[in-house]
């Protein structure tokens, strides 16, 4: 197929943006009584697509596809994932214990059936989706998969496999780093320029100009690090095996993706049967997340 080279978030209005940075989420109580915090962007009315985030992310991250969804007619429905943004932590569970979450969200939004996304740390969780809840997808979709899968464990890139050793082993550290993070996101736009350099120039500018930046970051880390550390060291507890994945799900990877090497991506869809698997050559991490256009008409080729 002809790759379509523009990204959803080139489609941002700005003005948008900033009113719906400042629009409450919505929450959901749980049998358990935890909380999911959640938001809806896009066409209200459209196909509906949960937007499972990376790591450490929140649900603002699915904002930057806001005005390309609704020009699709597609409705993004992003939650925090436990210990995010306004989510509760749920300390010690498997990615796949999170599943009945989703299924929770669909049956209170009235949603019976739906496209699982999943970019970077949130591919586990659709393809969670696609495990356990296939008779309720439209579709599934992972691109440049984060995370440590038993099976895949061999050939899990370098920053997986230390952000899971560390998570695991001596969380102090990425404590420290987190906090960073968190003080960087504070310093002038000026500043925060200079970390766009590149294949996620573009990317890394969008979200600078339309003040995304600091507004995620405080966000994600809103509960403090605990989130995203046990974010982390969940990515090496699945709770299913991937060859008993038998929803067809899409993997996409840009090949010129600085943190998830395109053979991590190759290896985890080889162990998924029924797997496609598409490389974007000139994308980097952030470029094939919001390859959106092409990866809409990859899941709708006759509409397209």
């Amino acid at each position: 197929m002809t790759i379509d080279s523009s990204l959803a978030f080139e489609e941002l209005d700005r003005r948008l943006t900033a009113q719906r940075l400042h629009q409450e989420p919505q929450q959901l109580q749980l049998e358990d009584n935890r909380i999911i915090t959640y938001s809806i962007y896009g066409d209200k009315t459209g196909e509906p697509w949960f937007w499972f985030h990376g790591a450490p992310s929140c649900r603002l991250e699915a904002l930057l596809a806001a005005d390309w969804a609704k020009s699709r007619g597609i409705r993004l429905i992003a939650a925090d994932r436990p210990g995010y943004g306004g989510s509760t932590p749920y300390p010690g569970c498997t990615v796949s214990e999170l599943t009945p979450d989703i299924l929770a969200l669909a049956n209170e939004l009235s949603i019976d059936r739906f496209v699982a996304f999943g970019g970077s740390g949130g591919g586990p969780y659709a393809l969670a989706c696609a495990h356990a809840l296939p008779e309720r997808l439209l579709g599934c979709v992972v691109v440049a998969t984060g995370g440590i899968a038993t099976e895949a464990n061999q050939v899990a890139g370098r920053i997986d496999r230390i952000a899971y050793f560390l998570a695991r082993r001596i969380p102090f550290v990425l404590r420290l780093y987190f906090w960073l993070i968190y003080r960087i996101a504070n310093l002038p736009t000026s500043i925060l320029g200079l970390l766009a350099i590149g294949a996620e120039k573009a990317f890394v500018t969008t979200v600078i100009q339309n003040g995304l930046f600091s507004a995620h970051i405080h966000e994600v880390f809103k509960q403090g690090t605990r989130g995203a550390i046990e974010d982390f060291a969940r990515s090496g507890h699945l709770g299913f095996r991937l060859p008993n994945v038998r929803y067809p799900v899409l993997f996409v990877q840009g090949l010129k993706d600085p943190f998830v090497p395109a053979q991590q991506t190759r290896r985890w869809s080889e162990l998924v049967p029924n797997s496609q698997y598409i490389e974007i050559p000139e994308a980097g991490h952030a470029g094939a997340i919001f390859a959106l256009n092409s990866i809409y008409t990859l899941l709708h080729p006759i509409e397209a």
